[in-house]
């Protein structure tokens, strides 16, 4: 797989350990507190491909918001290598989500009036970088990931395999350490969600990309080499053997 171009902005060789200790969150509804994680202690190493999994109201979606820095823990701590992640401003943490993570989401969430390399390029853009060696990196990206054909498509032109596929080439184009997915196969057909999770999957084997995915799928989570089940807010069981070992193909 061809290695991108670095962008003017990539920090590559940074630390991408994200160690996460005695996090708790709560929100408070006028006189009544609900907790949401109670406790939470987790080390993602750099080249872990880690499922997150638990049934709805566990918690996983608030955990992996928390580690990819768009919601703040109610108490606890966040490193990534042995940056404090809490001890940043909303401007710090806003540029490091944009320079070291990538995002890949159920529900796409592309720009329709955009092309296909148009919603790629945004976190370049962001960046600073200039308008044609973003398009450039961003026609790269979608080659990368069999979307070569498609570079001045708009969402609506797109099936929803390829618009997730131009959600993963958004995550990528940064050349992130990092990739939070959440629930990156849940709107998709069972063969479509199968191409999706390959492409995953060889990023991080391929190019060491650290992969951290929120799913309620046991086909999904078993094709990681690392299981989290959330209960009620807390960590059940963390499982550093293949999550193969769960049986079934659906959660």
């Amino acid at each position: 797989m061809k290695t991108p171009a670095a962008s003017p902005t990539a920090l590559p060789g940074a630390p991408t350990g994200l160690t996460l200790s005695a996090v708790r969150k709560h929100y408070n509804v006028g006189p009544v507190t609900t907790e949401i994680l109670k406790g939470v202690d987790l080390e993602v190493r750099q080249g872990d491909s880690l499922a997150i999994m638990g049934g709805s109201g566990s918690g996983k979606s608030t955990l992996m918001n928390i580690m990819g820095l768009m919601d703040r823990p109610s108490s606890g701590s966040c490193l990534l290598g042995d940056r404090d992640l809490l001890g940043m401003d909303d401007d710090e943490r806003s540029d490091l989500r944009n320079r070291r993570m990538g995002f890949v989401f159920q529900a796409f969430h592309l720009l329709g009036h955009l092309s296909a390399w148009g919603n790629v390029a945004l976190p370049l853009v962001y960046r600073g970088v200039s308008v044609p060696e973003s398009r450039r990196l961003a026609v790269e990206m979608l080659e990368r990931v069999e979307m070569g054909d498609r570079v001045d498509h708009r969402p609506s032109q797109l099936s929803g395999g390829q618009q997730q596929r131009v959600g993963i080439a958004r995550a990528l184009v940064g050349r992130p350490a990092i990739v939070f997915a959440d629930e990156p196969t849940a709107a998709l057909d069972r063969d479509t969600g199968h191409e999706i999770m390959d492409q995953l999957l060889r990023l991080n084997s391929e190019e060491g990309i650290t992969l951290v995915i929120v799913t309620h799928d046991r086909g999904v989570a078993r094709q990681c080499s690392r299981l989290v089940r959330l209960v009620d807010g807390v960590i059940e069981e963390s499982d550093r053997e293949r999550a193969g070992r769960l049986g079934g193909t659906s959660g």
